[in-house]
């Protein structure tokens, strides 16, 4: 069988849809053999989202991949052409849309539908551009996969999708070296962590409103370490900071390589989660990972993934998000009860599974 990958609107930074596209590719490469693949790749992302195993093909495509006019081009115009040449059987396409006009048959994986929850967040040509297409991608889809049952219910409420068409594969966290770098001496302070793009469903404000609620009531030492790239809610973010006059307590780090943010992880005294929604919620388990304990948001998918490994809370409520963060870092017992629960977590989140599923659905397609 021959099976194609598009990974063309992945960018080179690390984020939640391209470290799930990375580390499918690299599970699927350990349990395949047998099936033949061909990435589909951009010349800025072609290092990252690849495999040297026999059966594996790049396919690199030049343009300009940061120019979504370009890029939405390649991907409607060029890659069916592409697929077509190559008597591909079916493509894969992560990152929630697939070509409007396929000559072979589909698999799109839906992260989640934050769009249709949060609509006022984006702008109306952009929200009326991924409904259509996330519809069309789903219909034509011979199966869809998403990452958890809260967005398996979504996709079938706001898409109509048939339920049994929907596949949930759950993401697993991401391994790291578990040596800190020698020069992370910007770490050696007491710090409350964030991790994730400062989109504005992440709800940073609140968590900075909750952060300077604890520094008011308790004058606690730790500072508020936010880690992740620019998004829709960057400037609603500085807007906040300058409003909470906590600029020597509040530290943005922006994108971080790999080893950098597992040191962010390892040393953190409590990993913070507020998002009003998330597909899954891959930070979670890195910060489980790295043996820190976790307080996040009751909303969406994210209790499928804390499970009882740690506190959730009320993401509008921001004395309840600050007292929950307090209650961690004083009692250090409450500590050492959540990483032990954190580290058993973890282990029912597995890519070998991931990838296994995932393979199954692309030999279902056949038959």
């Amino acid at each position: 069988m021959k099976i194609a990958i598009n990974t063309l609107a992945l960018l080179d930074t690390m984020a939640g849809a391209e470290r799930y596209t990375q580390n499918i590719i690299q599970s699927i490469a350990e349990i395949d053999q047998k099936n033949e693949y061909y990435l589909i790749l951009s010349e800025i992302n072609q290092k990252i989202y690849e495999s040297d195993q026999f059966n594996f093909k790049k396919i690199v495509l030049k343009f300009p991949a940061q120019k979504r006019i370009e890029r939405i081009f390649c991907e409607q115009v060029r890659i069916p052409l592409i697929l077509s040449f190559k008597k591909i059987d079916l493509l894969f396409s992560p990152c929630n849309i697939a070509p409007y006009f396929l000559p072979c048959q589909s698999v799109v994986m839906i992260f989640d539908l934050h769009w249709f929850h949060f609509p006022d967040f984006f702008p109306k040509i952009k929200l009326y551009y991924l409904k259509k297409m996330l519809a069309n991608s789903a219909k034509r889809a011979r199966y869809v996969l998403t990452l958890s049952q809260s967005s398996k219910k979504d996709i079938i409420n706001f898409l109509g999708i048939q339920e049994e068409k929907i596949k949930v594969t759950y993401c697993a966290q991401f391994s790291v070296n578990n040596k800190f770098k020698n020069n992370s001496t910007y770490l050696n302070f007491p710090y409350i962590l964030f991790v994730g793009q400062f989109h504005k469903r992440k709800n940073l404000p609140n968590l900075i409103r909750a952060y300077k609620y604890l520094k008011n009531k308790y004058q606690i030492p730790h500072k508020l370490v936010l880690v992740g790239r620019d998004g829709d809610g960057s400037k609603e973010l500085k807007h906040v900071l300058k409003e909470v006059n906590l600029a020597s307590d509040i530290i943005l780090k922006g994108y971080v390589d790999d080893q950098t943010l597992a040191d962010f992880y390892k040393r953190a005294c409590v990993f913070v989660y507020p998002s009003l929604y998330e597909g899954f919620g891959i930070p979670i388990l890195e910060a489980m990972q790295a043996k820190v304990p976790v307080v996040a948001s009751s909303a969406s998918s994210i209790p499928e993934v804390v499970g009882d490994a740690g506190i959730l809370v009320n993401p509008y409520n921001i004395e309840d998000l600050a007292e929950s963060i307090y209650k961690v870092i004083k009692d250090l017992n409450l500590k050492e009860y959540l990483i032990e629960k954190g580290t058993q977590q973890i282990k029912k989140f597995s890519w070998k599974n991931t990838a296994k599923i995932t393979k199954e659905v692309f030999e279902k397609v056949k038959c």
